[in-house]
């Protein structure tokens, strides 16, 4: 499993700015690392995927919205989770609105998310069925992050 681990290069990271559900991070002894809104988290999403948990049911309207930068400290994306009726996500700058899911999620209200930044695409699974394979030519023309532009 994937996780934070202070031996990872401390470059690049992600920042939890909004969350009405639980978070965490997989450590890789495991255990779940509860996540600081708002604190920006050591990550190098190139090298490991990340892993966030929810324990929030569709139609709670919930929302979970992690961002990415870089080691310098710029804005690259954000990815956006919505807990409405359908679940829905978000790619800042790469999907022009909310989309939702089309994969069938699995029905468990306790979801562990795995995004993966692959060289061609995004890809997110939930609780190990892939959901989103989003390749970076499908954003949205013109966009400004790093994963569409």
């Amino acid at each position: 499993s994937s996780g934070i681990n202070a031996e990872w290069p401390l470059r690049p990271g992600i920042l939890v700015v909004l969350a009405a559900c639980s978070i965490g991070v997989e450590s890789q002894s495991d255990a779940w690392t509860d996540v600081t809104l708002g604190v920006m988290i050591p990550y190098d999403l190139e090298a490991h995927p990340l892993q966030i948990r929810t324990d929030s049911e569709a139609g709670s309207k919930d929302k979970v919205r992690v961002q990415f930068y870089t080691s310098d400290g710029t804005w690259t994306t954000a990815i956006r989770l919505r807990f409405k009726n359908t679940l829905e996500y978000q790619i800042s700058s790469c999907t022009s609105d909310w989309t939702e899911f089309t994969t069938a999620l699995p029905d468990e209200q306790d979801k562990v998310w795995t995004i993966t930044k692959g060289d061609a695409a995004l890809t997110i699974l939930c609780n190990d069925v892939e959901v989103l394979n989003y390749l970076y030519t499908d954003g949205v023309s013109g966009g400004s992050s790093a994963l569409c532009a």
